[in-house]
């Protein structure tokens, strides 16, 4: 197991994985967050949320749908709209530029 994302009995679903240059992003869900965007570059620390588009518990589903030059493109459900597109520079994607 790479990082225990949601610890416990409870499965965090991982799925929808896409790689973009040296990250795969996927969606997961924990205990405080509903299935949103994460990301890893292979390492435990280097697997962390990308951020909580739907805070809470709520669900974004998050869907990486591919990238362009470095820039990732996702679909994700923000209530109380509906699914919009979204980007994010893959070069920017730290834990310490982490949305939490």
């Amino acid at each position: 197991m790479l990082k225990d994302i949601g610890p416990g009995p409870a499965s965090s679903n991982p799925g929808r994985i896409k790689v973009v240059e040296n990250f795969a992003f996927f969606e997961a869900t924990d205990p405080d967050h509903g299935y949103e965007l994460w990301v890893t570059d292979g390492t435990a620390a280097g697997t962390f949320l990308v951020g909580d588009l739907n805070p809470g518990t709520l669900s974004s589903n998050a869907n990486p749908l591919g990238s362009i030059n470095g820039t990732l493109f996702f679909a994700g459900y923000v209530s109380p709209y509906s699914y919009e597109l979204y980007s994010l520079a893959v070069d920017k994607c730290t834990s310490e530029s982490r949305e939490t």
